[in-house]
């Protein structure tokens, strides 16, 4: 594939996207492409490209480090993390195909795909576990299409205590208790979960530990952030009751 600068980059993802969302046909991307002095081919392949990589499915065509990682990066923006996880899928099974047809080693596009798998793995652990996050005001992970919030009452120790003075130790949801399982090792241990996202309250207020944090065991807490808006603890508990 012939040099391409960066600006050149940031349009043909722009043209690639709009393809994919039906918002402009192919043949009148890589003519606009062309306008900006990318050869056509080129267009087509990173466009093509763009496709194989929003579905998760291998691509044949090149694509350097620099183009490679920014579709990457405006694709987690753009699409969220779901889309983000099959562009890396798509990503690895193109070094693949690449490395066993001319026989040689992509290093550099190896460097990215392990940088975004460690990023898609430090994603899926803050959703799995949210109680474990850093302790700062706001943890935004967002895209266009998914945003999980979760904040600093879920791991500030006043709260946490307050909550679990009047609620105790044993999950809201599924009555788990830890210490009862596993002896002196699950002894004081709950993750605490604050029933009203701040994102619907959209303003400070003064928060209530007692009622509105809430003790759930980390599977509850999990499954309450399986979505955005998070789940209510009642309706978790409904799905419980069903299986």
């Amino acid at each position: 594939m012939p040099n391409i600068t960066t600006n050149e980059i940031k349009q043909i993802y722009i043209l690639a996207k709009k393809v994919y969302l039906g918002e402009l046909k192919k043949n009148t991307a890589v003519e606009q492409a062309e306008s900006f002095g990318m050869s056509g081919g080129s267009a087509s392949d990173l466009i093509t490209n763009f496709k194989h990589m929003i579905h998760g499915d291998k691509y044949t065509r090149t694509s350097n480090n620099e183009t490679t990682e920014y579709f990457l990066i405006m694709i987690k923006n753009d699409f969220g993390y779901s889309k983000l996880e099959n562009a890396v899928k798509a990503l690895n099974e193109h070094i693949q195909y690449y490395e066993n047809l001319r026989n040689v080693k992509m290093h550099g596009l190896r460097k990215i795909l392990q940088k975004y798998k460690g990023e898609l793995l430090n994603f899926v652990n803050d959703i799995v576990y949210p109680d474990e996050i850093d302790n700062s005001d706001k943890i935004y992970t967002e895209g266009s299409c998914k945003q999980v919030l979760i904040n600093k009452y879920e791991r500030d120790p006043d709260a946490r205590k307050r909550c679990i003075e009047r609620h105790g130790f044993v999950c809201t949801i599924c009555q788990f208790n830890f210490e009862e399982v596993y002896g002196d090792v699950g002894k004081n241990f709950i993750h605490v979960h604050h029933i009203k996202p701040l994102s619907d309250i959209k303003q400070e207020y003064q928060l209530d530990p007692e009622n509105d944090l809430v003790p759930v065991c980390p599977n509850c807490h999990a499954m309450i952030h399986k979505r955005n808006p998070p789940f209510s603890p009642e309706e978790i508990k409904a799905q419980l009751k069903k299986s």
